[in-house]
């Protein structure tokens, strides 16, 4: 019978995490400069480790990114969560739902690299590097500040009221994410349009606040 592995020490505990957070930064600032870039070599150098103990954190470099981006959307829900609990609580499941996307947007405003991994980690690596199985384990979007996911805000807007019953969950949601994550990224991403902080950004961005609520919202 094969021993279980012995518990690491709470002090060897608290490396791992180091390390892992070290990795993970390394691994957005090389994605947010050039994607081309990015090695196990070039991330272990980032982090200040050597390459052996990167490989005894990560089995490989896929592995890592993948760890990167669950602390992403881990720390992306609890920003999120936080904005919200700084404000006057939202009346109904429509209002919930909107001002999760605009505390998204003051987010990536604020922090343009993450928002290129996640960009990155969408349309590249987890359509070209993962398998379907992985993606369904590694999602993209975060859970609503631990109540479970988008869905289930959705479909707490329909029943009190606030979001049509009629509109189908699956496609209005898909629709919805869609559309307003493009945004976002396209905002904060392309140069020549706009860099998302100037008021041409806001703007825009606020627009399609205005079209979803019309749209969401029970006549």
């Amino acid at each position: 019978m094969t021993a279980a592995p012995r518990a690491l020490s709470p002090r060897w505990e608290a490396l791992r995490g180091e390390q892992e957070a070290a990795v993970a930064a390394a691994i957005i600032a090389v994605v947010a400069e050039d994607p081309s870039g990015l090695s196990v070599a070039e991330v272990a150098q980032r982090a200040g480790i050597s390459r052996q103990t990167f490989y005894k954190q990560f089995t490989s470099l896929e592995a890592a990114v993948a760890v990167t981006q669950q602390r992403v959307v881990t720390d992306l829900g609890r920003r999120i969560a936080e904005d919200l609990a700084s404000g006057p609580p939202p009346t109904d499941g429509l209002e919930r739902l909107l001002r999760i996307f605009e505390a998204s947007f003051e987010i990536f405003a604020a922090d343009p690299a993450t928002l290129r991994f996640t960009s990155f980690y969408d349309f590249s690596f987890r359509v070209h590097r993962m398998s379907a199985a992985d993606r369904e384990e590694h999602p993209l979007a975060p859970p609503a500040d631990g109540e479970g996911g988008m869905h289930d805000l959705l479909r707490a807007g329909q029943l009190d009221g606030s979001i049509d019953p009629s509109l189908p969950v699956e496609t209005t949601w898909r629709a919805l994410s869609t559309s307003m994550l493009g945004v976002i990224q396209r905002l904060q991403i392309q140069d020549d349009w706009t860099d998302g902080r100037d008021r041409a950004a806001r703007e825009t961005y606020a627009a399609m606040i205005a079209v979803w609520k019309r749209t969401l919202a029970s006549s």
